[in-house]
């Protein structure tokens, strides 16, 4: 099988058309919903919802009841505890109204939430970004990857367990760096369709096995792993609304670009440093 070529991210934003031709108004811009928020782990959900509002997009907030009290009015939706699951219908009523879905960081995926979360997500036909968090859903079922535009962004650890899970031969062939991160990336993405973004310390690569580029953004300087929901956030808000594998792969890029420009800003913080980036590009 061809390698495919490798495209890196320097300092050069190398898709500016998709960035000038989002709307200015932000009542025209994509809707994001998101799921996620435990009372334990707030962060992740915190992360991402601050990158969807640096990149002005509007954003629907679901969350566990244990977190409506900690975040009060933000959260639009919530998942109350019940047999019946009444609120579900209302949930996925209001979410089919988003271009894009983030699920689910900082949730907990128990066996109760993971098959309402199912049951919402089989209703909706909608493009998502899923987190490492959501992994135990797509495990047990790849098809709900299936949907145009979906994206899971994962540690290069959590893709080979992914990887395993499915029992997808992947051959990793020593010095081949890079490549072996793509093989990996080209069996997910033929075994669910989506496009898949790897976030490692100092390199983030992504492929969708359609393509005929991979896109890479590296840095020996700083360390990424650690912003992994920013980066997610960053990504939903910029491939929202957008159509066909390749303009999503350039939304992509153009996010690994803002991304990487806001982690180098120190005096701002990651959201104000978006931004500020994206006002700097138009």
């Amino acid at each position: 099988m061809v390698d495919p070529a490798i495209v890196e991210q320097k300092a050069e934003l190398l898709f500016p058309d998709q960035i000038f031709s989002r709307p200015i108004n932000r009542l025209q811009t994509p809707q994001v919903g998101v799921i996620g928020g435990s009372r334990d782990n707030l962060k992740p959900l915190h992360d991402v919802y601050q990158a969807l509002d640096a990149c002005n997009n509007r954003t629907i907030l679901a969350v566990p009841a244990e977190v409506s009290p900690i975040v009060g009015s933000l959260a639009e939706l919530v998942f109350v505890q019940s047999e019946k699951y009444t609120d579900d219908a209302t949930i996925a009523q209001r979410l089919a109204d988003c271009n894009m879905i983030v699920l689910a960081p900082g949730m907990k995926v128990t066996s109760q939430s993971h098959i309402r979360l199912e049951k919402i997500l089989r209703q909706l036909h909608t493009s998502a970004v899923w987190t490492e968090e959501a992994l135990p859903i797509v495990a047990a079922s790849p098809e709900l990857l299936n949907a145009p535009g979906s994206i899971v962004v994962l540690s290069s650890e959590q893709a080979i367990r992914l990887a395993n899970k499915y029992q997808l031969p992947v051959t990793i062939a020593p010095a081949r760096g890079i490549y072996n991160k793509i093989a990996l990336m080209r069996a997910l993405s033929e075994h669910t369709n989506a496009h898949i973004v790897l976030c490692d310390e100092h390199q983030i690569a992504t492929y969708h096995y359609t393509l005929s580029t991979a896109g890479l953004l590296q840095d020996a300087q700083h360390s990424y792993s650690d912003q992994q929901y920013i980066l997610a956030g960053t990504i939903a808000g910029l491939t929202a609304g957008v159509v066909g594998v390749q303009r999503q792969y350039e939304a992509i890029m153009n996010a690994l670009y803002i991304f990487r420009e806001a982690m180098l800003d120190t005096n701002l913080d990651q959201a104000k440093s978006i931004r500020q980036v994206i006002d700097n590009i138009i």
